[in-house]
C-alpha cells in the first residue's frame, strides 16, 4: 500500500509563508524614517495628487529623475487609500513580501526544488536578516516590487519553455519590463532567463520548440537594450567634491572589496547597518581588495566547474552573480553597499546552499535539525535588525553604533533629536560629528543651535566662533551670532 505525500510535500509553502510572515511582522509597527521616506514618499508632490493625471507625470519618458514609475504608482496608491499612515504603508510592504515568497515557491517547483528542500530555501532566503531593510523601510518598496516581477517573469519563462504559447511569452516580457520599471537593476533578467532554460535542459525537461525559447531570450535581450538608456539615467547622488574625495568616491579598490563585503554580510550578519561607506585607502584597504578579488574568482570558478559537470548549482550560482553585477557601482552613488541589494539574488544563492547541504547531510533528521537551528538563529538576528528600523532615532543610533566613524550618521541623529526637542542629546551628537569631521563647520553651528535652545548661550557663542574659524562664509553661524549679539 502506497503512503500519501509527506507533510513537507503538502504544506511546505504554507509553512514558509507563516514563518517568514511572523518573523517580519514587527515591521508593521514602524514609523516613517528620514532616510529617503521623506523625499520619495512624504514630500513627493506628484504622489500627493489624487487625480489620474498624476499617472501621466509618473510615466513621462522625459522625467528628469530616476525612472521607477511602478514604484511611484505603488506609493501613489498608498496616498489614495490611506494617505500617509505608516502602518498601512508597511502592511503593503509585508503583503508584497508574502507575494514574493509565494512566487519564488512556484519558481522552485519548476526547478525541481520543493518539499523539505524548498522550505529550507525559502526560509534561508527570506528569514535572513539582510532582507529586513527591504521590508522594514517603506522606501524598500522598489526592491519588493522588482523581486516580485523578476521571479514571476522567470516562472512565466519556464512555462513557455515547457509549453510555448504566445501568452506566456508576452507575460514573461511584460513582467520583466514591470520589474525594470520598479528598479533598473532588473536589466539582468534576460541573463537569468538563459541560465534557467539551460538548467531545465540539463534536467532533461522536454522543450517542444527550442528555437522559440531562444527567440524569446533574444527578444528579452533586445528589449532590455531599448530600455537601458532610460532606466540607467538619473541624477547622480554625489556632489562634485564628493566624487573626487577618496573618502566618499568609489575607487577601484573600493569596488574590488564589494564581493567580500557582501559575503561577510551573508555569513556574519550580526552587525548589519543600512549603509556602508568607503574606508580609508591604506595597506589594509589594498589587502582586503586583493582577498575580495580572489574570493570572487573562487566563486566564479566554482560555478564554472559545476557547469562543466552539468550540475545545476553552477547555473543557479551564476544567476546570483549576475544579479549582483549592477551593484558593483559602475556609476557614482552615495551608497557603497546596502543590505537590500541582496534581496533578489538570495533565493538563488540559498538554493545553491541547500542543494549542497543535501549532499553533506545524508539523513533527513540531520537536514531538519540544521534547518530549524539556522532558522532560529537568523530569526533572532532579524528581529534585532527590525528594531533598528522602528523610527529615525533608532535608525541613526544604530548607524553610529555600527559605523562610529561616520560624521554623517551623527549629524542625522542630531537632527532627529533636535526635531524631538531633545536638545542636550542633539548637541552631543553634533559635537561628535564635528570631532569626526572638523572641516565641516555645519556641525558646530548645529551644536550651537541646540545649545541656544537650552539657553546655554556662552557655549553656543564659543562653538559658533570655532565654526567661523573653519568656514568664515558660514552664513548660518553668522546669523546665530547676530541673534546672540556676539558677532
Amino acid at each position: 500500500m502506497k503512503s500519501g505525500p509527506s507533510w513537507f510535500a503538502r504544506y511546505w509553502v504554507w509553512a514558509a509563508l507563516l514563518i517568514i510572515g511572523a518573523v517580519h511582522l514587527p515591521a508593521l509597527g514602524n514609523e516613517f524614517v528620514d532616510f529617503d521616506d521623506d523625499k520619495i514618499f512624504l514630500e513627493n508632490e506628484t504622489l500627493r495628487r489624487g487625480d489620474v493625471g498624476a499617472l501621466g507625470d509618473i510615466f513621462a519618458w522625459d522625467r528628469p529623475t530616476d525612472y521607477r514609475p511602478v514604484r511611484d504608482v505603488s506609493h501613489w496608491i498608498d496616498h489614495l487609500v490611506h494617505g500617509q499612515d505608516p502602518f498601512w504603508a508597511h502592511l503593503h510592504n509585508w503583503l508584497l513580501l508574502l507575494g514574493v515568497v509565494f512566487v519564488v515557491s512556484r519558481l522552485l517547483r519548476r526547478l525541481g526544488i520543493e518539499g523539505g528542500p524548498g522550505l529550507a530555501v525559502l526560509l534561508l532566503a527570506f528569514v535572513h536578516p539582510v532582507q529586513v531593510e527591504t521590508i522594514a523601510w517603506v522606501s524598500g518598496r522598489k526592491d519588493l516590487l522588482a523581486g516580485l516581477f523578476l521571479f514571476a517573469a522567470c516562472w512565466a519563462f519556464l512555462r513557455f519553455y515547457e509549453r510555448p504559447r504566445l501568452q506566456w511569452a508576452v507575460f514573461a516580457l511584460a513582467l520583466m519590463v514591470l520589474g525594470m520599471f520598479s528598479k533598473g537593476h532588473i536589466v539582468v533578467a534576460p541573463v537569468i532567463f538563459a541560465l534557467l532554460a539551460l538548467h531545465q535542459h540539463w534536467r532533461k525537461i522536454p522543450c517542444p520548440q527550442p528555437r522559440a525559447v531562444i527567440g524569446l531570450a533574444v527578444g528579452a535581450f533586445a528589449l532590455m537594450g531599448l530600455l537601458l538608456p532610460r532606466i540607467a539615467t538619473g541624477p547622480a547622488n554625489l556632489s562634485a567634491a564628493m566624487k573626487v574625495s577618496t573618502e566618499t568616491s568609489l575607487v577601484l579598490t573600493d569596488r574590488l572589496q564589494l564581493p567580500i563585503r557582501y559575503l561577510k554580510n551573508l555569513f556574519w550578519p550580526s552587525d548589519l547597518n543600512h549603509i556602508y561607506m568607503t574606508t580609508a585607502v591604506d595597506t589594509g584597504h589594498w589587502v582586503l581588495a586583493g582577498v575580495s578579488a580572489l574570493a570572487a574568482l573562487l566563486v566564479f570558478a566554482t560555478a564554472l566547474w559545476w557547469c562543466k559537470r552539468r550540475d545545476g548549482r553552477g547555473l543557479l550560482l551564476l544567476a546570483a552573480c549576475a544579479l549582483i553585477v549592477p551593484y558593483l557601482h559602475f556609476r557614482p552613488s552615495t551608497v557603497y553597499l546596502a543590505d537590500r541589494y541582496l534581496f533578489c539574488l538570495l533565493p538563488f544563492l540559498a538554493a545553491v546552499v541547500v542543494l549542497s547541504g543535501r549532499r553533506v547531510l545524508r539523513g533527513s533528521g540531520q537536514r531538519v535539525g540544521v534547518t530549524v537551528v539556522v532558522t532560529l538563529i537568523l530569526s533572532g538576528i532579524s528581529l534585532q535588525a527590525h528594531g533598528a528600523w522602528s523610527d529615525s532615532t533608532s535608525l541613526w543610533t544604530r548607524m553610529t553604533e555600527v559605523y562610529p566613524e561616520s560624521d554623517w550618521g551623527y549629524d542625522r541623529l542630531g537632527r532627529r533629536l533636535y526635531a524631538q526637542k531633545k536638545f542636550e542629546e542633539a548637541a552631543g551628537a553634533f559635537l561628535a560629528a564635528a570631532s569626526l569631521d572638523p572641516k565641516d563647520s555645519r556641525h558646530l553651528n548645529n551644536a550651537a543651535a541646540a545649545a541656544m535652545a537650552l539657553g546655554h548661550n556662552q557655549a553656543a557663542i564659543e562653538w559658533l566662533r570655532k565654526s567661523l574659524l573653519v568656514d568664515p562664509n558660514n552664513r548660518a553661524a553668522r546669523r546665530n551670532l547676530r541673534k546672540l549679539g556676539a558677532l
